[in-house]
């Protein structure tokens, strides 16, 4: 009755409005990128955290659906948009050894799922390979959020063989000199092409990220993107909403009300329309994010830097305490007593 009553609430609060449509991949349907898959621990571990919310579970801690975590300062890339620009190829600070710490917090706090970024992660792949070698465990799924660089099928498989779940690639438009000019590295998209076909190869699931400026957020450019998701084959598409916030701070890049009405009917469209059944589901927050205000914060999801300090999204620059010294419990309990204006609409 329990698990009754929170899928209500869940439905109510418009939660899971946009999930149309599912992935089936290895036994598990997936519902979105930021989402374990049913039926697994990892997924139970979730569920669990979500009862806790809407109805506390005696003795349990009550924890996150995503922890963000940028594991390297260092990218072969010079995006226009980078959220890490203040800091992009100075020395990393976090040694392996503060990630084990790291991975074991969250797993003993009980994240349900972790989802690594940078800079460029793949640049320390031999770290995250002896990171989820050691750290393995059924009850947290674990993705990376790359560029594609050098991704070839050896390390692709490599990785989904200690327990990697996925990749969510950055392409942020279907014409590769646009793309390349966004990500500041001729040769990017190609990356990006290769990069699917060897992680699809190596049996990851993929899902491609896209970040739509006001000149492509429009029905054709979308439409032509979302033709290229399916062409590759890849799971899910991830739609994130520029901020002025790290190398776009400043900028008037924000999407107008007319632009997300355009990405609103792009999404329901591609979700519920039969034309576009064989299309990937989109993972796209936006829209009820609006409605109901940000459920991360600390409630669901959080963003640690790589100096490991915690914010409550990449957006967002206010801390809350480092990951590598504190308890993860002690860093959600500050962010939790935080009342202060937050206005961040990321994912999750």
């Amino acid at each position: 009755m329990a698990l009754v009553r929170t899928l209500k609430a869940v439905r109510f609060n418009h939660q899971f409005r946009y999930i149309g449509k599912g992935v089936q991949h290895e036994g598990l349907l997936y519902g979105m990128v930021g989402m374990p898959g049913f039926p697994s621990p990892a997924w139970k571990r979730m569920v669990r955290n979500e009862l806790h919310r809407q109805f506390p579970i005696s003795g349990h801690p009550g924890s996150l659906f995503v922890a963000i975590l940028a594991l390297t300062r260092k990218c072969p890339l010079n995006c226009v948009h980078c959220v890490e620009y203040p800091s992009l190829n100075q020395k990393d600070v976090l040694t392996l050894e503060d990630w084990k710490s790291i991975m074991r917090k969250c797993e003993a706090h009980g994240v349900a799922q972790v989802e690594i970024s940078g800079g460029e992660p793949l640049n320390r792949l031999e770290e995250i390979l002896i990171l989820l070698d050691e750290i393995r465990t059924d009850d947290m799924d674990v993705w990376i959020l790359t560029s594609g660089y050098h991704l070839t099928v050896d390390k692709a498989r490599q990785l989904k063989s200690v327990g990697l779940q996925g990749v969510s690639i950055s392409l942020d438009h279907w014409d590769p000199a646009i793309h390349d000019a966004f990500r500041g590295r001729e040769g990017s998209y190609d990356w990006v092409i290769k990069a699917v076909r060897h992680a699809l190869e190596a049996g990851l699931l993929v899902s491609l990220s896209i970040v739509p400026t006001r000149e492509s957020c429009n029905r054709h450019d979308l439409m032509l993107y979302a033709d290229l998701a399916r062409e590759l084959g890849v799971h899910f598409i991830r739609i994130l909403e520029p901020r002025a916030i790290g190398r776009f701070a400043g900028q008037e890049v924000e999407l107008s009300e007319h632009e997300r009405m355009v990405l609103d009917r792009f999404v329901h469209d591609l979700q519920y329309h039969r034309e576009f059944r064989n299309y990937p589901p989109i993972e796209y927050h936006g829209t009820y994010l609006r409605q109901m205000g940000c459920v991360g914060c600390g409630s669901r999801y959080l963003y640690m830097d790589t100096a490991g300090m915690v914010h409550r999204c990449p957006f967002s620059s206010g801390t809350f305490g480092n990951l590598v010294e504190q308890d993860l419990k002690d860093i959600l309990d500050h962010m939790n007593s935080d009342h202060s204006f937050c206005n961040s609409t990321i994912h999750m």
